[in-house]
């Protein structure tokens, strides 16, 4: 015999009254945040608007390929992308990294097969296809509604991002650009581009989720404070152009993590922080270490 059983016909009413109002403000309640809505932090959110490019500018470790693969996956498994180009630099940088992203963040949601391109599928048939930056006709007769630039400052060929803007031509077609910093000529049109939204970064906001020791290696080799590098290179400064440095000062609209404001139509008050010149192979010596805290530290 249950406990309802034991009730007189009037409790057993009460309780299956109140075990209805229960249920009713359980499914009224607004469901709590799963997955990576819950886990992002939120500039790693789409900023609200309508923008055709998010392009994420932030330091090593900052999150910014699993960004760009949570974002991907949450759009095709909604049904709000449907034809994506996945693009980065090498083959070898798409299949091992940008897909690998993608097929993790996807789940047991969408199939992957590699034949001509790398192919990911999801049940409701939304497909995201690989490509590699060094082949720009691999683009050539494709439409999309969707794509992901990896490392876009890496790319060798910049023809290859403009053969797939000739193909991300599907209406509301919007594209997420995710990429370590580098003064080149095609971010710099993509900052002053009146559809693009930017969201910077620092290696530290994600502090939380990197090896201690890791990061106290980074805070001793390449944190050094700008004033250092001002006093040992006394002809550089923000604005300086050629072979010390060149800077990127624009004010497209903008998404700093640091500065994070509910408005995406207008600048923040604060300047902008300029971009400077990187070594072409990442950092290799204290003597530059002070250009990189915009987006290291």
């Amino acid at each position: 015999m249950n406990i309802l059983e034991r009730l007189s016909p009037a409790d057993r009413r009460r309780v299956l009254a109140l075990a209805e109002l229960e249920l009713a403000h359980a499914r009224a309640a607004p469901s709590a945040p799963s997955g990576w809505s819950a886990l992002a932090r939120p500039e790693q959110l789409p900023p609200p608007g309508a923008w055709r490019t998010w392009l994420i500018l932030a330091g090593r470790g900052w999150g910014k390929t699993r960004t760009g693969g949570e974002t991907i996956a949450a759009w095709a498994a909604a049904g709000t992308a449907r034809r994506i180009a996945v693009v980065a630099a090498t083959h070898a940088d798409v299949r091992d990294l940008s897909m690998r992203v993608l097929r993790a963040a996807a789940g047991h949601g969408a199939e992957y097969t590699e034949s001509r391109h790398y192919q990911l599928r999801w049940v409701n048939a939304a497909e995201a296809l690989g490509f590699s930056a060094e082949d720009p006709d691999s683009l050539r007769g494709y439409e999309f509604d969707a794509a992901w630039c990896d490392e876009l400052a890496a790319w060798r060929y910049p023809a290859t991002y403009d053969m797939l803007q000739f193909g991300l031509r599907a209406a509301g077609a919007r594209q997420i650009v995710t990429t370590t910093p580098r003064p080149t000529a095609l971010l710099r049109a993509l900052l002053v581009d009146s559809t693009t939204v930017v969201t910077r970064g620092r290696t530290a906001e994600n502090a939380a989720n990197l090896d201690p020791a890791t990061l106290r290696y980074y805070l001793s080799r390449y944190a050094a404070p700008a004033s250092a590098v001002r006093s040992s290179r006394p002809s550089c400064s923000t604005t300086c152009r050629g072979p010390c440095g060149t800077a990127i000062s624009s004010t497209p609209r903008r998404r700093d993590s640091a500065t994070t404001s509910g408005s995406m139509g207008s600048a923040p008050s604060a300047p902008v922080p300029t971009i400077r010149r990187l070594p072409p192979h990442g950092i290799s010596s204290a003597a530059v270490s002070g250009v990189w805290p915009h987006f290291f530290w």
